[in-house]
């Protein structure tokens, strides 16, 4: 994991999974994201285990951003995300992962609480419904054994 921050989660269409075309069609769309971002406060394109990884500097950016990649071919589909640095050194990677889940699932709950107008009111009984789904989500994350930089999760 990199630095803590936004970053955009693209996933591209299987034309890009077809044998030995593969690095070409990946290199082409890694072209066309950074052109179709040209300008806005985005950092280089990475890649992922067929996914394109792209950080946001500005999350008032996004909704630019947003519209920009809607329209770059090969994306089947993209998601603002948050990368978190986790110091697999420091010997208490999965204590930091519990303490990460525990963190998400509080703001949560906090979002539920408070006054609400009634379509808040109904998008909030949805969100509480499906809370024990999500709380079994993120207590369910482990730590990678073969790569200690990543997480999983092993209810899923």
């Amino acid at each position: 994991m990199g630095a803590a921050g936004h970053t955009i989660v693209l996933r591209y269409h299987e034309i890009a999974l077809k044998g030995r075309n593969r690095p070409f069609f990946v290199r082409r769309l890694v072209e066309n994201v950074e052109r179709a971002t040209a300008g806005l406060p985005v950092g280089p394109v990475r890649r992922a285990s067929a996914r394109l990884l792209l950080p946001l500097a500005d999350r008032a950016a996004w909704p630019a951003v947003r519209d920009r990649l809607a329209r770059v071919f090969g994306i089947v589909n993209f998601a603002l995300a948050h990368e978190l640095a986790i110091d697999t050194r420091a010997g208490d990677a999965p204590a930091q992962v519990a303490r990460l889940g525990e963190a998400i699932v509080a703001r949560l709950r906090e979002s539920l609480a408070g006054d609400a107008t009634p379509e808040q009111q109904e998008r909030r009984a949805l969100a509480a419904e499906l809370m024990p789904h999500v709380e079994a989500f993120y207590r369910g994350w482990r730590m990678s054994e073969r790569h200690p930089a990543s997480m999983y999760n092993s209810t899923t």
